[in-house]
């Protein structure tokens, strides 16, 4: 099960910090959160928001690259459409890197591939949602097909390009909060999925869950990795 809002210590992972900083910044009103029945937790789009604000170590992959890697690791032609984004010695470079070290480890190098938007959708909207042209469904909205360790009804994660995101957002008002039931990862590089693909390759699915900030959401990507990586 999916929980809502990220703990202290979780929160202080995904951006770098530590227990204490997160608290202070809780307290100062610049990190959304609500005291829970054991602990505080902390709004997801609120620590993402942060996250993406921080500079990223020079070693993170740019869009187009962070796509290629995935579609040669994968070996899927869904997602081949990145590979012509990139040059023959791009692509040599980012083999290497395969070769180098397993998916699981490269994870963090791929957080470029999209901006990810903890929202709030009326439960009612939910299905329209996921009904809409030119989303991709991907981590726990494929768990089921994909038989992750992770199960969260309620919420539905997908793909969607930039311009696509901010009708969804006008359409559904869409907003952050800490009851995210809505996890949309908005591109705004070239378009990386097939034509008419409407769920995402198990290993970019993964590649999702295992990039979350919930422990046991990323455990279940890392463990799908370790085992078919």
């Amino acid at each position: 099960m999916l929980r809502q809002g990220l703990t202290v210590r979780e929160a202080a992972t995904r951006l770098g910090v530590n227990s204490q900083r997160v608290r202070a910044l809780a307290k100062a009103g610049q990190l959304a959160a609500e005291r829970g029945s054991r602990e505080i937790l902390i709004d997801p789009s609120a620590v993402e928001r942060r996250a993406q604000q921080r500079p990223l170590p020079h070693r993170v992959l740019a869009p187009t690259n962070a796509w290629a890697l995935l579609a040669l690791a994968g070996q899927d032609r869904s997602i081949t459409p990145s590979l012509d984004a990139v040059s023959p010695s791009a692509r040599s470079r980012l083999r290497a890197r395969i070769r180098d070290g397993s998916i699981a480890d490269l994870v963090p190098l791929l957080r470029k591939r999209a901006e990810v938007r903890w929202l709030h959708a009326d439960d009612a909207d939910l299905e329209a949602i996921m009904a809409e042209t030119g989303i991709v469904a991907t981590g726990v909205s494929v768990a089921d097909a994909y038989r992750f360790d992770i199960a969260a009804p309620g919420t539905m994660e997908f793909y969607a390009p930039a311009q696509l995101a901010a009708k969804l957002t006008r359409t559904y008002a869409l907003e952050p909060s800490s009851r995210a039931n809505v996890i949309m990862h908005v591109v705004s590089a070239p378009w990386p999925f097939a034509q008419e693909l409407v769920r995402a390759p198990a290993l970019v699915a993964a590649v999702d869950l295992a990039d979350s900030p919930d422990q046991r959401t990323a455990r279940a990507g890392r463990d799908y990795l370790a085992e078919h990586t």
